[in-house]
């Protein structure tokens, strides 16, 4: 099957209808068709070219994925709903402009579309699922509506040439790796009202150089900014109380670090291969500092502590952090 013109009077193309056809280089959907369903026309991997008619409301889940040859698609307004995988696996498609009347953009929508450097996402999205974009290793540029509140795990996770970002003052949290792995990003400023950075959510940004974190964050997860060794400064603010695991593992370019007052913990490894890491500040609020928190930190000699030698006595410093020494310490 080379072409296949679907009559006026379908109005759905049903569950693996197409799928597999992998000579399919055209088809024409009519205006009439409502729902796209469930793989549909999962791996024709000759199809170049698609319209969505504006009739359409539904792509089901992995309608088009692993269409790899697929270069050019048109969406119409009409369209409410981008299901899960729907053209996950389109490694030709290199732009896509999501029509204004979409609500939702499911998971994985999108993911492995290696091609794709640009996408538009109108102001009537609301939800986009989780690893909606992953493995777009070309996208370069994306802007997010203000009508998204949160950005779920592994939204952008390994999109390599991403290097543009504004994260919209509407969202109010970001999920567990939602930026991990994109190695181009050189700053990022999350906004006020986001009051947690998630496990790996920038793990990976190795060109990372700033990072503006809002006095609303309360707390920095497990490996947060793991393996960022181009940054050079962060700026914990004063409501963060507790530093996760491995948050700033390998960060091998950050000279100085303040812990603010509140701060009770500090997480196993938190900035173990922090080498150029020379002055620290620590509050006297903190309580515990795990195994290797500050592990192979060589150039560490200045700790300063806000407490009393007293209180500096009193805290749990477990195995591995040598650098915190009493001789390396100066108390108030």
């Amino acid at each position: 099957l080379v072409n296949a013109v679907i009559p006026n009077s379908v109005t759905i193309i049903d569950y693996s209808a197409f799928w597999g056809c992998g000579s399919l280089s055209n088809v024409v959907i009519p205006e009439g068709v409502t729902t796209i369903a469930t793989s549909a026309f999962r791996n024709c991997n000759s199809l170049t070219d698609l319209t969505i008619p504006a009739s359409t409301v539904d792509i089901g889940a992995s309608a088009f994925s692993g269409c790899s040859e697929l270069t050019n698609v048109t969406m119409s307004e009409g369209l409410l709903s981008i299901g899960d995988s729907a053209f996950s696996d389109c490694s030709g498609l290199t732009s896509i402009a999501i029509p204004e009347g979409v609500m939702n953009i499911g998971y994985g929508a999108f993911s492995d579309c290696r091609s794709l450097k640009n996408i538009t996402i109108p102001e009537s999205v609301t939800s986009i699922d989780r690893y909606a974009f992953r493995g777009c290793s070309s996208l370069n540029n994306v802007v997010i509506p203000e009508s998204i509140t949160s950005i779920s795990d592994g939204l952008f996770e390994e999109c390599s040439s991403l290097n543009s970002l504004r994260i919209p003052e509407s969202v109010t949290s970001i999920g567990n790796s939602a930026f991990s792995g994109c190695s181009s990003l050189t700053s990022v400023a999350i906004p006020e009202g986001v009051t947690s950075i998630d496990s790996s959510t920038f793990s990976g940004c190795s060109s990372l150089t700033s990072v503006t974190i809002p006095e609303s964050v309360t707390s920095i997860g497990d490996y947060a900014f793991r393996d960022c060794s181009g940054l050079t400064s962060v700026t914990i603010p004063e409501g963060v109380t507790s530093i996760g695991d491995g948050a700033f593992w390998s960060c091998s370019s950050l000279t100085s670090v303040a812990i603010p007052e509140g701060v009770t913990s500090i997480g196993e490894g938190a900035f173990v291969y922090c080498q150029k890491l020379s002055k620290l500040w620590l509050p006297k609020t903190i309580a515990l500092i795990e195994d290797y928190a500050f592990a192979d930190c060589g150039r560490l000699k200045s700790v300063y502590y806000s407490g009393s030698e007293l209180e500096w006595n009193q805290i749990t410093i477990k195995d591995g952090n040598d650098a915190l020494k009493k001789q390396n310490a100066s108390v108030a």
